[in-house]
């Protein structure tokens, strides 16, 4: 871990320590009335904070805060928006600053704030693209299949609706240091980077993307191989070559991405980590999302791991759990799980808290707070 890391989790620590002795002084007081906490070990929550209202934010800080979690994962831009006053991205309101009031409730809360963004997902549907004015200037950014398309029919969702941009494209690299460069200007303890891969398509490698005309010609310039006229098989050695290039594309903005946080803590005298939330499971060439998230590690690059351990089977989850615990990253970890319903429905929070204490998971993090609090009403814990 590097020297921010080391800080930043010194700091958690002693968050912790003070909180816990607080708990322990009033145990016998009037404060010891609230439920205890049926999840201990919930280190953070991930929100996308709907809707925004000054009087809905204060109370997704106060019950995190009540429920134990000592993190907080604000998503900053989705439905084609961001909150914070961007000069980058579509803003969601020109007059109010969103994230700046959700930072200031978390913090009046006690909570460690993490900017939770997405890194080569721009777009939800081609409707949204007229908003875009910097991919209506640079529409060359745009990632797309061995087709020549940036949306697909017939596939997965993503195929279909995400708008993704290629990693590899400097003009990318340099809006993402901007986005970056945006929101370290805010009270905040890390950002936190999701969407860090290609598209998520059908198996079949033929529908894979990466395709981008800029990032092939780079590979060309590399490697003499024209990646069009590869055969799309993980057979093919050439083909690998070429996935394997795209792995390390994502790489290096991912390690982009780190520099331009260490120069602006250095700036600014702080101390913001930068976190990861990877699939688990990844394979080369067996996976369109070429998302090889080992080689960030062993560069570390990353301060904080939080690997979406998904599965709805609760042995499958205990499995990639302890996958996880096997590599030995470099970088301390939360398992981000998620209960209730997403897309699919996952079994409730006690399942999945269960494998968690089996498993001797410390701390782990929750996706997301509109599931979280309805848990909370099952267990009878004390919920505004």
């Amino acid at each position: 871990m590097n020297n921010r890391g080391w800080k930043y989790f010194s700091a958690i620590f002693l968050l912790s320590f003070l909180i816990s002795f607080h708990a322990g002084a009033v145990e016998n007081g009037e404060e010891s009335e609230k439920n205890d906490d049926p999840f201990p070990g919930m280190q953070a929550v991930y929100i996308r904070p709907e809707p925004l209202e000054k009087e809905a934010i204060e109370e997704y800080m106060q019950n995190i805060a009540q429920w134990g979690a000592e993190e907080v994962f604000i998503e900053v831009n989705y439905n084609n928006r961001t909150l914070h006053h961007s000069d980058i991205f579509p803003v969601r309101d020109s007059e109010k600053d969103w994230f700046e009031k959700l930072v200031e409730a978390a913090r009046e809360n006690d909570l460690a704030v993490h900017a939770w963004i997405k890194v080569c997902y721009w777009v939800h549907t081609e409707e949204a693209l007229d908003d875009f004015d910097i991919l209506q200037e640079n529409p060359h950014w745009k990632d797309i299949n061995r087709e020549g398309e940036y949306l697909s029919e017939g596939g997965t969702y993503e195929e279909e609706h995400f708008i993704y941009v290629n990693p590899a494209v400097p003009g990318v690299r340099q809006a993402t240091h901007s986005y970056i460069e945006e929101l370290m200007q805010y009270d905040i303890d890390g950002i936190s980077i999701d969407y860090i891969r290609f598209k998520a398509t059908r198996e079949d490698p033929q529908y894979w993307y990466g395709y981008n005309p800029y990032s092939v010609e780079k590979f060309k310039g590399k490697t003499g191989i024209d990646p069009l006229e590869i055969e799309p098989d993980i057979s093919n050695e050439e083909f690998i070559q070429w996935i394997e290039y795209n792995e390390e594309m994502l790489a290096e903005l991912v390690g982009s991405i780190s520099a331009v946080i260490h120069r602006l803590n250095e700036q600014m005298e702080k101390d913001v980590i930068l976190s990861a939330s990877p699939f688990t499971g990844y394979e080369t060439g067996k996976d369109s999302k070429m998302q090889n998230w080992f080689i960030w590690d062993e560069e570390q690059y990353i301060d904080l791991w939080l690997p979406m351990c998904m599965s709805v089977d609760m042995e499958d989850l205990r499995k990639e759990v302890e996958e996880v615990q096997a590599m030995g990253l470099n970088a301390p970890e939360y398992p981000v799980i998620y209960p209730g319903q997403h897309g699919v429905l996952h079994p409730p929070m006690q399942p999945h808290y269960e494998v968690m204490k089996e498993t001797g998971v410390d701390k782990f993090a929750v996706f997301s707070y509109k599931q979280l609090k309805e848990e909370y009403k099952d267990t009878g814990f004390e919920v505004d």
